[in-house]
């Protein structure tokens, strides 16, 4: 089977700076093709569609420049394969390799500005997002979503796909995910957090100290174990469920 096909974005503004590296001749097995651009965005969200394209979000500063680096491999450094472009305030990201192919791969890395929210919709491209204090709210079908050291709202929706927050420190959390499991981990205590799993593991590490829960813990068709106990009336809240699959909270120790 062809690579999957990973895109980068970029076509948001004015500034452009692009330059192409090939690491062989012509778009083998072998051959790699890198474009960064940066551009001014003036809407208030950033929507990103992709497709076939890994994704990485990452942290930028308070101005209004998101920068793109987009690498290709293989087929999909070809003509017409790859396309990105800006449609209102959607990047969309594309990448097709038609017929057989022994490489085909894009892959995006996105730089966003602190202040800008961010709203992800990908199929089939591995998702990985660090170190964005501004709320994410990302769907993703056949492919893992990894987010690291958030600080901002998190809404996260996985179909087909394993699924990890890592260093959480956001004080809303929410994620739903089917076929695939879930690991929640938070270094700050949160103020609601929501998961379900309908086929996968679930399992929610809270931070080590005796902050009180509101908290439902319960699995359908496997094992419940939580380690908090359930304090009526407290003012954070805890819901997470499983159809099919084990459910575990605790604090860190």
């Amino acid at each position: 089977m062809p690579e999957r096909a990973h895109t980068l974005a970029g076509a948001l503004g004015v500034t452009l700076l692009c330059f192409s590296v090939v690491a062989c001749e012509g778009p083998g097995m072998g051959s790699e093709k890198k474009e960064n651009k940066s551009f001014t965005y003036s809407g208030e969200k950033l929507t990103i569609s992709a497709g076939n394209s890994d994704v990485r979000l990452r942290a930028g500063d308070s101005g209004r420049t998101v920068r793109a680096v987009r690498t290709l491999k293989g087929k999909a450094g070809e003509d017409g394969n790859a396309t990105w472009e800006l449609a209102g305030s959607t990047l969309r990201l594309r990448t097709e390799c038609n017929g057989v192919s022994v490489s085909c791969a894009a892959r995006y890395t996105i730089t966003v500005p602190e202040n800008l929210p961010v709203e992800l919709r990908s199929t089939n491209g591995a998702i990985s997002s660090v170190g964005l204090p501004q709320s994410q709210d990302i769907t993703s079908s056949n492919a893992t979503v990894r987010v690291e050291k958030a600080s901002g709202t998190v809404r996260l929706h996985v179909r087909d796909g394993n699924t990890e927050a890592i260093g959480i420190n956001a004080g809303s959390f929410s994620a739903d995910t089917r076929n695939g499991r879930l690991k929640v981990v938070f270094d700050k205590a949160p103020r609601k957090v929501k998961a379900t799993t309908t086929n996968g593991n679930l399992n929610v590490t809270l931070p080590a100290g005796d902050e009180p829960y509101r908290t439902r813990v319960k699995a359908e068709n496997g094992q419940a174990n939580s380690s908090v106990r359930n304090t009526s009336g407290a003012e954070r809240s805890l819901d997470v469920l499983s159809r099919n699959g084990s459910v575990r909270v605790d604090r860190a120790k």
